[in-house]
């Protein structure tokens, strides 16, 4: 079970005001805490069996305050108090991994890393279907892809695309990682790295276009080659649905690029994929501007885009960055800065009442992002 569906059982403490404080004890020890009144107020929803997500979402549905810094910070509380003993929590809330998204997840929703040869050794189709893009994938699909699957392996600084080649292979890092170019006149021109678990040449895979870039592995890769076959892919890839799923290819694409979103659990990458909508932007284009009303997180897939403050430029984004989180975890709903766009691009738009719905799923991730949105409030009226 998730900690965030699980009921937190806590123990006998006590709870008094001393002056203007706050102060939460355990007869367990002699150690005593002040606690913040919004900590105060979600113990006491702890207190009624809530588990994390009742309470993220009836904080939600009744527009109360909710910071998910002070309910990552009052578990820590009452576990440094033994108000928490459950092992499972503990181990979850180890203060000597606070940082690490992938602490307390279920490991096999990620592909463990190890070495080229023994992976290339223990190789198995069904290690593809743990990776992002092919969990979930109709039964028909998943099992022509993994029909057509081959483990390859190459060195770093390895061409694993050349452009101009018109191959309609699809491919997949399952360890290491690439980098795209764009041939020119005197150099290559880097468009993006590509970590493990992205998939790339869907371009050729899906449309039959030739390729229009040189993929090559920065470091020794281990990757995937799903070999197209006119036979078993054609009608797949044309049948209803097929844009969707090259929605969620690009969309996974852009999470992964992000050190943020690489280490959280496939289910939760799975939630936003399905949470959000994918927009596209134009060379230009204002997504919104400082003052407006907010109501949607965003993260950036493809394309580069600039935010504004003040008339000033304090942030360039890139693939894999998310933005858009300040006024709906700070900002009572109002852009901080202007968004505008650098370039064509595509963009994954959650809306706030979804996105606090995969957040009430993940309160690592929850907080990892709220801490974001205070360093960047904190840097921009510094």
């Amino acid at each position: 079970m998730k900690i965030e569906t699980r009921k937190i059982i806590l123990s006998t403490y006590h709870l008094e005001k001393k002056g203007n404080d706050l102060i939460i004890s355990s007869p367990r020890g002699h150690k005593s805490i002040i606690i913040s009144p919004l900590q105060a107020q979600l113990l006491s929803k702890l207190a009624q069996d809530k588990t994390i997500e009742d309470i993220v979402l009836e904080s939600l549905s009744k527009d109360e305050d909710l910071s998910f810094r002070e309910l990552y910070k009052l578990i820590e509380i009452l576990l440094s108090l033994e108000i928490i003993t459950d092992s499972f929590v503990r181990n979850y809330f180890d203060p000597a991994e606070n940082h690490n998204l992938n602490h307390g997840l279920d490991k096999s929703t990620r592909v463990a890393p190890t070495s080229g040869e023994s992976l290339m050794s223990k190789w198995s189709t069904q290690r593809l279907v743990e990776l992002p893009f092919f969990r979930n994938l109709p039964d028909s699909l998943l099992r022509t892809f993994i029909a057509h699957a081959e483990l390859l392996e190459v060195p770093e600084r390895t061409k694993i695309i050349n452009a101009g080649d018109k191959n309609r292979d699809l491919f997949v890092i399952f360890q290491g990682e690439a980098s795209i170019y764009i041939p020119g006149l005197k150099h290559r021109q880097l468009i993006t790295t590509i970590p493990a678990g992205s998939v790339f040449g869907e371009g050729g895979f899906f449309f039959g276009h030739s390729r229009s870039a040189d993929v090559i592995s920065n470091v020794p890769t281990v990757y995937v080659k799903i070999k197209y076959d006119d036979k078993d892919f054609h009608s797949l890839i044309h049948a209803p649905g097929t844009n969707l799923l090259q929605q969620r290819l690009w969309i996974l694409h852009g999470l992964l690029s992000s050190p943020l979103f690489h280490h959280v659990p496939a289910e939760t990458m799975d939630r936003f994929v399905l949470a959000g909508k994918l927009r596209t932007l134009k060379y230009g284009e204002t997504l919104f501007k400082q003052g407006e009303p907010g109501n949607s997180f965003f993260v950036l897939i493809q394309g580069q885009l600039d935010i504004v403050h003040n008339n000033k430029v304090v942030k360039s984004l890139k693939q894999g960055d998310l933005f858009g989180e300040v006024a709906l975890m700070i900002n009572q709903g109002e852009r901080t800065a202007t968004a505008m766009s650098r370039s064509d691009g595509l963009l994954l738009e959650v809306h706030r009442d979804e996105f606090f719905k995969v957040l009430a799923q993940n309160l690592i991730l929850a907080k990892e992002i709220e801490d974001i949105a205070h360093r960047r409030y904190n840097n921009m009226f510094a």
